[in-house]
């Protein structure tokens, strides 16, 4: 899974979000809180990636200008849609997974992250709450500086990484 994983170009440690960036999956507020977040490292996590997992659309960007930098600055990664094997590493190998979709009829990916024993970061709406069942850390979708503290929290916190993936 680690040769899958560095064949994409993703290092060991790496934060993973899966979906498409179509505007309902709201990677925009998702990039804005890993700017904030990367912005602010003082320690590992300015080191850490993250990773974008999922079918890319032409019509829609990734958080635009903001995804941009962080592409240059080598700390945002798209690596597009992936072969099952490939998905299933990176959910095995992500220090974090963060799904901030504002529209979901189920959550598979986070079903499956959850599979994995990834930690998982969800938005807080109804059918996220009854499927994760308090086995994930919630924020507000529209809220990038609440989720950049979560973030830098979750990576902080190898404890709290550790009960989500137990749970």
């Amino acid at each position: 899974s680690s040769d899958l994983r560095r064949r994409l170009g993703v290092p060991d440690e790496f934060v993973l979000s899966v979906g498409s960036n179509k505007p309902h999956k709201n990677l925009r507020v998702l990039v804005e809180a890993w700017s904030q977040v990367t912005e602010r490292a003082r320690d590992g996590a300015a080191r850490l990636l993250l990773v974008l997992a999922g079918p890319r659309d032409a019509r829609f960007d990734e958080g635009g200008a903001a995804a941009d930098a962080l592409r240059r600055a080598g700390r945002l990664l798209s690596v597009g849609a992936v072969p099952d094997a490939a998905l299933a590493a990176l959910y095995r190998g992500a220090t974090l997974f963060v799904f901030p979709s504002i529209a979901e009829g189920f959550g598979l990916p986070v079903i499956e992250a959850m599979g994995h024993g990834a930690p998982v970061v969800c938005i807080r709406i109804r059918p996220l709450l009854e499927l994760t069942g308090g086995a994930a850390a919630l924020f507000d979708p529209n809220d990038a500086g609440a989720l950049a503290t979560l973030l830098e929290r979750m990576l902080a916190s190898p404890a709290d990484r550790d009960r989500l993936s137990e749970a």
